[in-house]
Parts: structure tokens; C-alpha cells; sequence
């Protein structure tokens, strides 16, 4: 996040210094320390500590006034969000919504409206002078953070989830791509075989020849036909997986060449599996 605050009508806090600054001695700074794993829920930990010197920043904080945030932004998934957080602590990320270029700027946010504001720190210009600040309104902030970020250790089977859609005949299912997971829709009977079906050991391999085929078959097809498909998540997670397998994607779509690879993705889970449980 780029803050000029030459646009903003009331000073704000920043490592800028002299003429530049609209405060005399006041400093914030923020750490992050990011913990660089991913857990099986696709989270990630960032460590954050903030050190504010300025009393009257302290003091609409302390009130809760303003607050100690994260601004996070990626320009790749268009994510952003901003966070709320203590004066340290720890932030749990998904993982699944960023990749590439990511943004982490510290800030302090206004958090109430109509707040009248003064510092006895502020540079010159702004002796004496009284603020109204609104919900919103930055009024300290830290250099940003830049991390690029690529979780190949995420398993594409965490990027699929499962939805009951009662538009759907009851046996009926459809699979529906979208920029962090894979959904599939099913019917309120088909839900059920699938629930009753994922906790067999029995019959857990049946889902992977059939339904999970299915849609493997179709993420692996939209790797082939839409280059677009790269800035999503789960198309990152899958390529990473079919390059690992040694396979490499055919050119244009061809449905022998793409259910192969869909094959070749899901026989553990799948047929082989069932071959072991079934002695062949």
C-alpha cells in the first residue's frame, strides 16, 4: 500500500523525518515474522509485535479510538483485507488466498466517528491545531512488507470442497471452479452416498474412480485450455502435482491424453487401493 499523506487533511505518523514529517519525535514500527509453514487447514502463522511512541496515538488506541492493523493485499488473487489486531500477537493467514506479490502494511486506523485529535508532537504547521477523524481514517503508518508467496507444499485435495445444492435431482452433482477451490455441488441424496461413502475404507476408493475423476478430469482440462485458470489457487497446487508425477499437459484439449493424467492422479486413492484391499 503506497500512502501519500500529503492527501490527507490531518498528519500522520510515519517514518519520515524533517521538513517531511508531521511529527517531531514520534515514532511506529511494526515486526512480522512469518513462520513460512502451511498446516493441513491451509493456514499460515505471522508473529507481529507494534511500538508506538507518540502518547496521543497511545491514548485513542488504549480508548479504543483507533486501532493497531495489518493492511494485507494481492495484487495476484485480488485479495485484500485489513486486519484488527492487539499490540502483539499472532495472525493466522489461508494460504489458499495468496500467491506471488503480497503487501503487508502496519498501520494505526481510526476505529469510531467524530474524534477530535491533537498531539503536543506535531510538526509546526499543525501547532495547536484540532482534527475530526472518522471511522477509517489512517492516522499512523509503517513501511510495507513485501513477501512472495508460493505454497506448493498445499495438498490439492484441501482445495476441493463440498456443497449441498437442493436445485440439483436428488443423485445429481456439478463441479464448479472458483479462484481459491474447486466446489462440487451435489444433490441432497448424492451428499449423503458421498458422506456415508468418505468414511467406508471400503468404499472411500469408489469416490476417487468416479466423482473425484470426474473432477480432476475437469481441473487438469482447464490447465490445457485456459492460461487465465494460473492465478488460482488450486490450478497452481495441480500443475505443481502433475509435474511431479512426471506427466506433462498436452497442448490442446484431448480427452484421452487429459483422463490419463486424471487417472494417474487419483489411482492411489483410487484403483490401486482397491486392488490391494481386493488382492489383485
Amino acid at each position: 500500500m503506497k500512502l501519500n499523506t500529503q492527501a490527507f487533511p490531518y498528519p500522520v505518523l510515519t517514518n519520515d523525518e524533517g521538513a517531511a514529517a508531521d511529527y517531531k519525535d514520534g515514532a511506529f514500527q511494526c515486526s512480522l515474522i512469518f513462520s513460512g509453514e502451511v498446516n493441513q487447514d491451509n493456514k499460515f502463522d505471522i508473529e507481529y509485535a507494534f511500538i508506538l511512541s507518540n502518547e496521543d496515538i497511545q491514548a485513542a488506541v488504549d480508548a479504543g479510538d483507533a486501532s493497531f492493523a495489518l493492511d494485507v493485499s494481492c495484487s495476484d488473487t485480488f485479495y485484500r483485507k485489513l486486519f484488527f489486531l492487539e499490540g502483539s500477537g499472532t495472525l493466522e493467514m489461508d494460504a489458499s488466498e495468496l500467491y506471488g506479490k503480497v503487501e503487508f502494511t502496519p498501520i494505526v486506523v481510526v476505529k469510531k466517528s467524530n474524534i477530535a485529535f491533537s498531539s503536543d508532537d506535531l510538526n509546526d504547521e499543525f501547532e495547536g491545531a484540532s482534527f475530526n477523524l472518522n471511522f477509517g481514517d489512517i492516522i499512523a503508518v509503517d513501511d510495507t512488507w513485501t513477501k512472495y508467496i508460493e505454497f506448493n507444499s498445499l495438498s490439492f485435495d484441501t482445495l476441493v470442497k463440498v456443497a449441498t445444492d437442493d436445485r440439483l435431482q436428488p443423485f445429481e452433482y456439478r463441479i464448479e471452479p472458483s479462484p481459491s477451490f474447486i466446489y462440487i455441488w451435489m444433490g441432497v441424496k448424492m451428499r449423503e452416498l458421498w458422506r456415508e461413502m468418505n468414511q467406508s475404507r471400503k468404499h472411500k476408493p469408489l469416490i476417487a474412480m468416479s466423482l473425484y475423476k470426474d473432477l480432476v478430469f475437469l481441473a487438469v482440462e482447464e490447465l490445457v485450455v485456459n492460461p487465465d485458470v494460473e492465478s488460482q489457487q488450486w490450478a497452481r497446487t495441480l500443475r505443481s502435482k502433475v509435474e511431479a508425477m512426471g506427466c506433462e499437459l498436452p497442448k490442446e484439449r484431448e480427452f484421452n491424453a487429459i483422463n490419463l493424467i486424471a487417472q494417474r492422479l487419483v489411482s492411489d486413492g483410487g484403483v490401486r487401493k482397491l486392488s490391494k484391499d481386493l488382492g489383485v
